[in-house]
């Protein structure tokens, strides 16, 4: 092969390294940008749902007999920030025959509200999901009804 044709083919070549590199750098950028459209509207979902949350505990702290019954909520911090948001539902004072005396739930950036309930030496016990762009405001005030009913 002569001098000249080896330099076409190289550059060929090298176009169709740059164009593949170029391509991948787009994709990228459109998955990064799909991904935080999708955080933004998780974070969107999930305020409304935390506020249903919150006024569940309350109406039930409310509405519930005994100063044993009672919950609070913790705001756990989200240092690595691999998730919207997580925070733990307790009793004020910790029931002798609770079954599960913690309740965890975190959100995840594409939208999995993650629901594990357990002891604080046995964590999770029970666990499930819920979908926070479709979740209803009746499921979420099941998860306060399920921690209570799992430790009556």
């Amino acid at each position: 092969m002569n001098t000249e044709k080896r330099i076409q083919a190289l550059i060929a070549k090298q176009a169709v390294v740059e164009n593949a590199r170029a391509k991948r750098e787009a994709d990228d950028a459109k998955r990064e940008n799909d991904i935080e459209t999708m955080r933004i509207k998780v974070e969107q979902a999930w305020v409304p749902l935390k506020g249903v949350l919150i006024s569940m505990i309350e109406r039930m702290n409310t509405e519930m007999p005994g100063d044993d019954r009672r919950l609070f909520v913790v705001q756990e911090r989200n240092e690595r920030h691999d998730h919207i948001d997580a925070l733990s539902i307790a009793f004020e004072k910790y029931p002798a025959a609770s079954t599960f005396d913690k309740c965890s739930v975190q959100v995840s950036p594409l939208g999995a509200v993650v629901v594990r309930m357990g002891s604080r030496n046995t964590m999770p016990v029970k666990e499930y999901e819920l979908d926070v762009l479709v979740a209803s405001s009746k499921q979420i005030n099941g998860i306060v009804l399920d921690f209570l009913e799992a430790n009556v």
